[in-house]
């Protein structure tokens, strides 16, 4: 029946197709009726194709506005006539995007029902008619509990003013949920009404760091609006007398903004605090604000008065800051008794330094204090300015061993190719061994494959051991960027054959490194079985950015590079050393895509010299192209273990991007020096088995958590599920993005750090969207720590990492017992041991349903260890899974697989 049925669906969207092709302005009746039968007896795990095709004729009455009218009347009536549920939510879903005040009336009458009531507020929410908004503050005198506590939130979102009076009358002292929610919305609407409330006299009950957190919105507000005489007096109040560090941090990033002439008596009194958040808000305040002379000045004037570790603090600012004004400050502090300001000034003329200060930094390489070394080292390698490189170049005759190869790896870090006859001569004839096997190795980096010649024959006649180890290095840097590899391996057989026994081993060795990794350098490193990639997808064209212009003749697809250069980065070994860049945008266009196929496009960025590069992509479609933002701004890496490296990443072309047949993506500049990528790949979809889509998304955690070898595991575990299509992505900034919507369910599976994957209320608040929609998200182990910066994760995973909590009993084995037997996700399930972190750390006010719970050995307390949360239909959160070998347990895997399942939409007892 079902295979009968999604036969009839698909017949009417294709016959929708070929009606919209001739731009009809009204729909076939009997093509309606069809879909929205199929719909009525819709329930989770059914399907998707039901509501595919009810979507579809949401999507083209887009284009017709005379067919909406009618849509809209069929969606309401389904609301008010006999369905399922699930058909219910999808209706309300639907009339989010295209309902107007005709609809309002039967989404209120669900306001009362808690199975639709999430649903139904979401959709006034988005409805713009007052009519809407009346409906919600009318509801307000009608409802309790969860479901008042809702509706107060769909008002914070929507944030009407004349919502504040009926929401400042709620206030009661014994509802304590309930008078927190009615605080954070009024900080939502804003306005000097809802200020008066805030302001005022409070019931005991209300958080004051929920009071303090809405009054902060409202100075923003103020400020958004242009009030800056009230905007500045609330963010001065929060900065004096804020309840939490956080909340003055706040304040002060308000007030430095509002009152820009006040903004270094601000940031010294910051700095002054003793307090680190203060503290971390001034210099981060310090590294990010607008361009303005006067307050870098002021600041580097200041430097001299701050005790040293706010000295090193500001010059590291001063330097991201990136201002030549704050120079002669850098100068200064370089001859600071100090050993930490004299380091961080160093490193600091790296970006505030010009050509005159190449000698002051040699000198320091010069030195024997290794920091101030290093510190040189590195400013002589960021240091933008005309003769850099030669006077570099000249020094090196005129440095001991040591300084003179730190500058030659900072003449190949520099990329100077300039330099390399001189590099040659250096390694031919350099007095000192040391010396010349440095400029070996720097030459096979910096020349071009095609002296591979003349490298063999420096490493056949090198001085001793060392000297020729280098050199044989630099033969292999040389081997590995040569445009034909076997051709460069014959050179090498040839040499060895005759060469002395010395150079001759080492010959070899780089000869069988080489033959064992060609096949690597000629093929793709991102194969169709990683794990990362979704089973019974065809990997349908791959291009390495670096090597290839197109990706060859391909059957099901082409890529082709429009905008970009190659590049091959020092230093990284294997096709990842390669990337396609571009000042502004590395563009490629995609071809031979089939509208009615599912397609994923992969990447793979690095910014492996830490360049700063932080970009976004964005597909084009038209001509002219009209570009839509399919990846925030985010930095071109990933973290692991506390470093930075190289970010697989996947986006769906959803139908909106391949109707034409064809794509351009352009991964874009937003900070740095240019945009990079290493490679792209394209998936087809092979298997027409409809799947629920869950996306595990990855990339940043603390460094006791490989999420590089845990990712992987869990995806494992979920497709034990054959109805699940499991993708990893190691990009957080993918809950930004619009194509979230081709999920059914997600795994936050990270802990982002600001410093390094910021993440910013508003990819928070799309993600909390994706998860009102009644699509599922699963928060797996310190994913409880991800999204710190935004106040809405706690309602949204219902606890989260409270650092200040003891963290967790000692790693090892404990039982995890089931407290709700009858819940979907743990239903038939019985208690079961794991190696595992017990946490005792998760915080929060938020209405939870804990599913199951582990007593600590260290308190002898209870704490949940996968609950769910109410407020949202489909939210699971676990603190369990530190590892591999936590995963391991069936327990373990039984209860990931079955939540991820719940949360997908479908019924976990149903694999």
């Amino acid at each position: 029946m079902k295979s009968m049925r999604r036969s009839l669906v698909v017949a009417a969207v294709c016959a929708a197709g070929l009606m919209w092709a001739a731009r009809a302005a009204t729909f076939d009746q009997a093509d309606v009726e069809a879909r929205f039968e199929a719909l009525r007896t819709y329930t989770y795990g059914d399907d998707r194709v039901v509501l595919q095709a009810v979507n579809e004729l949401v999507n083209q009455s887009t284009q017709a506005p005379d067919a909406r009218l009618p849509l809209e009347e069929r969606l309401a009536g389904l609301l008010a006539g006999e369905a399922t549920p699930d058909a219910k939510a999808f209706a309300c879903e639907m009339l989010a995007r295209i309902g107007t005040a005709r609809s309002v009336p039967v989404l209120a009458g669900l306001l009362t029902d808690p199975a639709l009531s999430p649903m139904a507020r979401i959709a006034l929410e988005y409805i713009p008619e007052p009519e809407a908004e009346d409906a919600l503050i009318n509801a307000l005198g009608s409802l309790e509990g969860e479901l008042l506590i809702g509706v107060v939130s769909s008002l914070g979102n929507r944030g009407p003013v004349a919502a504040v009076e009926p929401l400042g009358a709620l206030l009661d002292g014994g509802h304590r949920t309930r008078n927190n929610a009615i605080v954070a919305a009024l900080g939502q609407i804003g306005g000097r009404e809802a200020y008066s409330l805030l302001a005022g006299t409070l019931p005991a009950s209300v958080d004051v760091h929920m009071r303090d957190s809405a009054m902060l919105r409202c100075a923003e507000a103020f400020a958004d609006a242009g009030d800056i005489t009230q905007a500045a007096r609330v963010f001065g109040y929060l900065f004096d007398a804020g309840s939490t560090p956080s909340i003055r941090a706040a304040g002060y990033m308000g007030l430095a903004r509002t009152l820009p002439d006040r903004a270094p008596e601000l940031t010294a009194a910051a700095l002054d605090s003793g307090i680190p958040a203060l503290r971390g808000a001034a210099l981060r305040w310090l590294r990010t604000s607008p361009p303005n002379p006067e307050f870098t000045h002021a600041i580097a004037e200041w430097l001299p008065q701050a005790d040293a570790e706010h000295q090193a603090l500001l010059l590291h600012a001063l330097a991201d800051r990136g201002d030549p004004i704050a120079r002669p400050g850098a100068v200064r502090a370089v001859s600071s008794d100090a050993h930490t300001v004299r380091t961080a000034a160093l490193e600091a003329l790296g970006t505030l330094g010009n050509a005159d200060d190449v000698p002051l930094l040699i000198r320091a390489v010069q030195s024997g204090c290794e920091d101030h070394r290093s510190a040189a080292q590195r400013a002589l390698t960021r240091l933008q300015a005309d003769g850099v490189d030669q006077a570099i170049t000249a020094a090196v005759a005129e440095s001991e061993s040591g300084a003179a190869a730190i500058l030659i790896e900072v003449l190949v870090a520099r990329n100077a190719r300039q330099n390399q006859d001189a590099l040659l001569e250096w390694a031919r004839s350099h007095s000192d061994s040391a010396v010349a096997g440095a400029a070996a190795k720097a030459f096979g980096s910096l020349a071009e494959p095609e002296r591979l010649a003349e490298l063999i024959d420096v490493c056949i006649e090198a001085q001793n051991e060392t000297h020729t180890q280098n050199a044989a290095a630099g033969v292999w840097e040389m081997v590995r960027r040569a445009p034909d590899p076997e051709k460069a391996v014959a050179m090498l057989a040839r040499a060895s054959e005759s060469a002395p026994e010395q150079a001759r081993a080492r010959l070899e060795e780089v000869k069988e490194r080489a033959q064992k990794e060609l096949v690597m350098l000629r093929t793709a490193p991102m194969t169709i079985d990683h794990p990362n990639l979704p089973k019974g997808y065809l990997m349908a064209a791959y291009v390495n950015c670096g090597r290839q212009r197109d990706s060859g003749d391909h059957s099901e697809g082409h890529i082709a590079l429009v905008t970009g250069e190659s590049y091959t980065f020092a230093g990284i070994q294997g096709p990842l050393a390669d990337v396609a860049f571009d000042a502004e945008a590395v563009q490629y266009e995609i071809t031979g895509l089939e509208p009615g196929a599912e397609y994923l496009l992969g990447f793979t960025w690095w910014d492996a010299d830490n360049g700063g590069r932080v970009q976004s992509v964005r597909f084009g479609t038209g001509d002219p192209v009209e570009w839509s933002v399919v990846l925030p701004s985010t930095p071109a890496a990933a973290f692991y273990i506390d470093k930075p490296t190289w970010a697989h990443v996947l986006l769906p072309i959803t139908p909106e991007f391949r109707a034409e047949g064809r794509l351009t993506v352009a991964f874009t500049r937003e900070a740095g020096p240019n945009a990079v990528v290493n490679e792209l790949w394209l998936l087809k979809n092979a298997d027409a088995a409809p799947r629920k889509r869950v996306l595990i998304v990855t990339g940043d955690d603390f460094p006791g958590h490989r999420w590089r070898e845990t990712a992987p595991e869990l995806a494992r575990i979920l497709r034990e599920d054959p109805r699940l299509e499991v993708s990893v992505t190691e990009a957080p900034a993918i809950y930004g993005s619009p194509l979230m919507a081709h999920y059914d369910a997600t795994v936050l599976h990270f802990k982002n750090y600001a410093d390094r994957l910021p993440l910013g209320a508003e990819i928070g608040e799309e993600l909390k969207r994706f998860a009102e929609a009644g699509l599922g998200m699963v928060v797996a182990h310190f994913g409880s720590g991800a999204f710190q910066e935004w106040d809405g994760f706690e309602r949204l995973a219902g606890r989260i990492w409270n650092p200040e909590l003891p963290g967790h009993d000692p790693y090892g084995t404990f039982t995890v017992r089931i407290e709700d037997s009858a819940h979907p996700v743990t239903r038939g399930m019985t208690d079961f041991t794991v190696v595992d972190e017990l946490y005792t750390c998760l915080d929060g006010q938020t209405e939870i349903h804990v599913l199951c719970a582990a007593t600590s050995v260290v308190d002898q307390k209870d704490y949940p260890m996968a609950f769910v949360v109410p407020g949202f239909p489909r939210v699971f959160h676990t603190p369990l899974g530190h590892g591999v070998e936590s995963l391991q347990s069936e327990g373990m895997r039984a209860l990931y697989r079955r939540a991820s399942a719940w949360a997908a939409g479908l019924d976990p007892d149903r694999p």
